[in-house]
This record gives C-alpha cells, sequence and structure tokens, in this order.
C-alpha cells in the first residue's frame, strides 16, 4: 500500500506540474492604461502640386503642431509621394466628413467648418467618451500593433476605431516649398492596421469594438498589424488611433483621437 501511495502521488505531483508548464506558455494580452482625456484632431487635406499648400499652409500645420503639442496631427496627402496608401486614404476621409475639395483645407475633429478652439471646447463640454492606448513593435517587414480601448462613460451604440500608420519625414516634391523636391513631409498617414485573424481587408472605417450598452470602465484589447517600409526610420513611426461612433446610416461620428 505504502509503495502505491508513492506512485500515485508521484503521478499527481506530474500532472500538477505539466499543468503549471502549459499555463506559463499562455501570455495574455496585456490591458495598457488608458487616460481620461480628449485630443483634438487636427488635420489637413492638402496636394503636392499646390503652391498655397507648401508656402503659407505647410508654415500654419508646422505652428500649430508647435503651439498645441498634445493634439492629433494628420496632413491627409493627395498626390504620389512614395507609393504608399496617401491617396486613397486621403480620399475616402475627403468623402466620408464631406471635406472640401479645395486645398488646403483645415479641418478639425474631421469637421471643415469648426476651429480649433470650438473642437476643443465641444469634447471638454461632452467629457471623455472613451479614449486609447498602444505599443508597437517592429518585426521585419511587419509592425505589430498592441491597442487598449476604455470607455469612462456609459454609452450606447456602436463605436469603432481606426489605427491609421504616421509617417514623418518622408521626402518628396512640394510645390512652392522652400525644399521644393527634398520636402520633408509631416504627419502622413500612409497605411491603415488591420486586426491579426479573420480581417481580410484593412478599413479606413476602422474595426467595431464595441456594440450595445457599454458601461463606464469597460476596455478591449485588439491586435493588429501592418507591413513597414525598410525606408522608415523607427523614430519617424507612430499610429493616430482615431475612435468614431457608428451612426444608423452607416456614417461615423468622431468622438476622440489618440497617438504618441
Amino acid at each position: 500500500m505504502k509503495k502505491k501511495s508513492i506512485f500515485l502521488t508521484m503521478f499527481i505531483g506530474a500532472l500538477i506540474l505539466g499543468s503549471c508548464q502549459k499555463k506559463s506558455e499562455e501570455v495574455a494580452t496585456p490591458t495598457l492604461e488608458v487616460a481620461e482625456h480628449n485630443s483634438t484632431l487636427i488635420a489637413k487635406h492638402t496636394w503636392i502640386g499646390c503652391g498655397a499648400c507648401g508656402a503659407w499652409a505647410f508654415e500654419q500645420f508646422a505652428n500649430s503642431i508647435e503651439n498645441n503639442p498634445n493634439e492629433v496631427y494628420i496632413a491627409f496627402k493627395q498626390g504620389d509621394i512614395g507609393e504608399f496608401a496617401n491617396q486613397a486614404i486621403y480620399d475616402h476621409f475627403q468623402a466620408a466628413f464631406e471635406i472640401p475639395t479645395a486645398t488646403p483645407t483645415f479641418h478639425n475633429n474631421l469637421n471643415a467648418d469648426i476651429d480649433i478652439s470650438t473642437a476643443q471646447s465641444a469634447q471638454e463640454a461632452a467629457g471623455v467618451v472613451m479614449n486609447a492606448n498602444y505599443t508597437m513593435e517592429l518585426d521585419g517587414d511587419k509592425i505589430k500593433l498592441h491597442t487598449t480601448t476604455k470607455f469612462f462613460q456609459t454609452s450606447e451604440g456602436r463605436y469603432r476605431i481606426t489605427p491609421l500608420l504616421i509617417i514623418d519625414n518622408i521626402i518628396a516634391p512640394q510645390a512652392a516649398h522652400p525644399d521644393t523636391t527634398n520636402t520633408r513631409h509631416k504627419k502622413v498617414p500612409v497605411d491603415v492596421a488591420a486586426p491579426i485573424g479573420g480581417v481580410t481587408e484593412p478599413s479606413y472605417d476602422g474595426y467595431l469594438i464595441a456594440s450595445g450598452d457599454i458601461k463606464a470602465g469597460y476596455t478591449v484589447n485588439l491586435e493588429c498589424e501592418v507591413d513597414r517600409d525598410p525606408s522608415w526610420a523607427t523614430e519617424d513611426i507612430s499610429f493616430a488611433i482615431l475612435m468614431f461612433k457608428e451612426n444608423s446610416d452607416g456614417s461615423l461620428e468622431f468622438v476622440n483621437a489618440f497617438t504618441k
């Protein structure tokens, strides 16, 4: 009986050890800290062949970045600046949010009819509905993106996030800019990251992260990836996480934006 007891104890111990080893290999998706904070999206639609875009508009955009460093900036670019998706992104957001076709056109929170202070005031009055955070990892020819989105208000509806890949310092022509053919283009969206698994096409309208009755404090993680061009310096790569509420007609209403 004592011998059987010893063998039984050893067998149970092996099962427990095997179970512990298996669990140690399973790494849970981390939930990132998300600040209860709104950021205004300050953007422009611009064209590399536009003289005004390379003159006063280029300077105005640079001044905005310097004077409002805690906001999110995007320069939607029309024209070929290096075989990226900048033209498709430009076309999509111009049509989806009815941005005027004239270049340059500045808009705040994807609304060309309001200035920066009005956009900031509207967000302050609404409070923080949701916000996001992200980490990224450069993995060969891919960029792996991990996002956490958190709701700070009890909400109802369908909510989406669009993780736009932003590149700084793309060297390309710009009419009327002092550097002409060697202009450094800032904050250019060149692609959108797509969720890993189950999604075959990336979407500029973003990805559904919450639907129905959503309680304050609800968080959701999303793992994405996007192709990486070898010419991009690590310090020039970032993401603008755009957060939207989807209306009943399928249109999107801007809620918040995050970058770092």
